[in-house]
């Protein structure tokens, strides 16, 4: 009766939620029973118990030790193979949890309820989904679904996926991910969700974050990242824990002295576990003699990787979002991407990157870390640190001091776009003015390019890169302040969807599965259809938009998806994305 008596304190305490007193009374309660030799049912009871808590702490490895005991001595007992599934849902070891609900509905069936058939049906097929993510990268069906009907909370979770890529060292010591095979437009590399997310409130309206924002921001990151790494080392026989500890550790390098194995370690400690064979699921001999064990994870460890590695992009009108990734922050940056990325907004932000150009095996994969539609000064000006030394970048920085020209259409670039906040003040005819300068200084572009000699001669796609440069001109003609009026000229409105069809085609050059791209043609899509019939605009050229957007589209979300989901992202598109600058 003693032992019974413990064990109805541990039931107790697990009910008001302190379970860590609660495991040791099981753990007390098992040793009496085995003792007592009080029958093999008492003592699956306790190892079911005391994992039923450990998984309430997230501490899957030692819940699945503890299931594993109790069916061993009962390899029926239910609520032991329900927590199995659990714990191993918790190790993210989706291929088993199917196995397992599956023998549960085919096995335990007179056994169950109604309500637990259901259960187990939603857990099987929630397990099943999850599993052909991680493992073969199958994403379309969620997001047809998502865009089907909308979720107001925002998008689905998405588990992780690692695709044809791997980590190498690349020149000044630092690190970039390469293809391991010949890749196509639209091919998914990788899927990646941020290992911490912080949102940072800003006023309604405001483009610029406040210095006080970011602080707060970058230490709230910090703390996030500390109660994670701490986590892990309190969860080290979980392979998944070790890995972001791997991670974090990569992530706060280069280490110019350090060995191979801490600036690129292996593939498998980014992959997700499902994906790994059985072999190497769990913590193994050179695991631990991994330099990430010996490590510190210092303050000055935590912060360096909160500098280096974070990400910002906008979340709804009233925050901003900052977040830490493993993968994409040591993917390298290029001017002409050869990834595109589409961000998901839910709860870990996730990124879902592909190819967006055909890639050769052994080639690195380079993505855009700003807005590379502007000019060379001020796309340096986002990342004062980082000097691309991609080709677009060098012809230019060659080109603007060759052609004065440009120098000055480009000077003039940037001061629109600075002022472009104060158009609504203006008066009509001042409008009017800014909305034909800015139509000017496209001829303008178009002029250089055909009569001087230094850019004549430039080929085809160099000269979208330099189109693509002077890109904001096109998109203040779709600001709202200086758009035409509804009666304007039918000729007026072809004549700028065609100057908009020609910037979007030379930022396809650029970056093929470009968001800005996509959110320009919505935007002047939806207004072309809306101030005429879209049927006596079809010879104008309107279908050619419209199909850019659609490609455009399939880079970036899977050419794999239906028709009616591509066409809901493209309706959605110029809303989602109407941040953009």
């Amino acid at each position: 009766m003693a032992a019974e008596a413990i064990r109805a304190e541990g039931n107790d305490l697990y009910a008001r939620g302190r379970y860590t007193q609660a495991i040791n009374k099981y753990e007390l309660y098992i040793e009496l029973v085995t003792k007592e030799k009080g029958g093999l049912d008492r003592i699956v009871c306790g190892h079911s118990n005391r994992a039923q808590a450990y998984l309430q702490l997230r501490k899957y490895t030692k819940a699945l030790e503890d299931v594993r005991k109790a069916l061993e001595l009962d390899p029926t007992h239910l609520k032991s193979l329900v927590r199995k599934a659990k714990a191993l849902e918790g190790l993210k070891i989706y291929q088993d949890v199917v196995t397992i609900y599956k023998s549960l509905l085919q096995n335990f069936k007179d056994q169950l309820h109604d309500v637990h058939v259901k259960d187990f049906l939603r857990s099987l097929q929630d397990a099943e989904r999850k599993d052909k993510m991680t493992r073969l990268g199958q994403y379309e069906e969620l997001v047809d679904s998502y865009w089907d009907q909308p979720c107001p909370n925002g998008a689905p979770m998405m588990e992780e996926y690692v695709g044809p890529v791997e980590l190498r060292r690349v020149e000044r010591m630092d690190r970039g991910l390469f293809a391991t095979k010949d890749l196509e437009p639209g091919d998914l590399l990788f899927v990646s969700n941020s290992i911490v997310t912080v949102r940072v409130p800003i006023a309604k309206g405001d483009i610029q974050i406040s210095v006080e924002s970011k602080s707060e921001a970058m230490h709230l990151v910090l703390d996030s990242l500390k109660r994670f790494v701490n986590h892990a080392f309190d969860n080290l026989q979980d392979f998944s824990q070790f890995q972001l500890l791997v991670q974090v550790d990569t992530l706060a390098g280069p280490y110019p002295t350090a060995p191979l194995s801490r600036d690129c370690p292996s593939m498998r400690y980014f992959t997700p576990v499902n994906a790994l064979p059985p072999g190497l699921r769990n913590l193994m001999r050179p695991d631990l003699d991994h330099p990430t064990i010996r490590a510190d994870f210092s303050h000055s460890t935590l912060m360096k990787v909160v500098e280096r590695r974070q990400f910002t992009h906008w979340g709804n009108d009233h925050d901003e979002l900052t977040g830490i990734y493993a993968l994409p922050s040591l993917m390298n940056h290029s001017c002409t991407p050869n990834v595109t990325v589409t961000t998901m907004q839910n709860e870990s932000v996730t990124k879902i990157f592909r190819a967006c150009k055909s890639v050769k095996k052994g080639e690195e994969l380079f993505y855009a870390y700003h807005n590379i539609f502007c000019p060379l000064e001020d796309r340096r000006a986002f990342y004062p640190t980082l000097c691309c030394t991609c080709a677009r970048c060098k012809l230019e920085e060659r080109l603007v001091a060759e052609v004065p020209a440009l120098k000055s259409l480009e000077a003039q670039c940037s001061k629109f776009w600075e002022q472009k906040s104060s158009f609504s003040q203006l008066s009509p005819e001042e409008r009017a003015k800014r909305r034909n300068q800015c139509i000017i200084c496209i001829r303008l572009v178009e002029e250089l390019l055909q009569k001087n000699s230094k850019l004549q001669i430039l080929r085809t796609h160099e000269k979208d890169w330099i189109r693509a440069t002077l890109i904001r001109f096109h998109r203040l003609l779709l600001d709202p302040a200086l758009s035409l009026k509804d009666d304007a000229l039918k000729e007026d409105q072809l004549s700028e969807m065609r100057l908009i069809f020609e910037a979007v085609r030379a930022m396809r050059t650029v970056n093929p599965g470009s968001d800005i791209a996509l959110a320009m043609i919505s935007e002047e899509y939806s207004r072309v259809v809306n101030q005429n019939s879209r049927k006596e605009l079809e010879p104008h050229g309107l279908s050619d938009l419209f199909l850019t957007g659609l490609e455009i589209t399939r880079l970036m979300n899977g050419p794999k998806l239906k028709y009616r989901t591509i066409l809901k992202l493209f309706n959605y598109t110029s809303i989602l994305l109407c941040g953009h600058q």
